[in-house]
């Protein structure tokens, strides 16, 4: 009941180092669902300076209301410096700008 609220926040988070795996460039990012229904992802583009880089989810991932998710995206060479910007395609076809966020 009430109006759909979509408010994706977003931040930074530290790439988990994993023993014995290559030292290939990744971003961190974790997102908080703020919005009051699940959102269902199917395409994060992070963007830095200069740089851009999207990630598919075949399947889609859903994030629950009041929910959070983190994502490790690889980057590609010269893809350097911290993540600026996050969109988020959902599975119904919306185009969400999630905001940079300390939550």
């Amino acid at each position: 009941s009430g109006p759909v609220v979509n408010a994706l926040q977003w931040q930074p988070c530290q790439p988990a180092a994993r023993p014995g795996a290559a030292t290939a460039p990744e971003a961190c990012v974790r997102i908080l669902n703020a919005g009051n229904r699940r959102v269902k992802v199917k395409t994060l583009t992070l963007s830095g300076d200069g740089w851009q880089q999207a990630l598919e989810e075949k399947d889609g991932i859903n994030i629950l209301a009041g929910a959070q998710r983190e994502w490790h995206i690889p980057l590609k060479a010269g893809q350097i410096g911290p993540p600026r910007g996050l969109q988020v395609f959902t599975a119904r076809g919306e185009m969400l700008q999630a905001e940079a966020s300390t939550f």
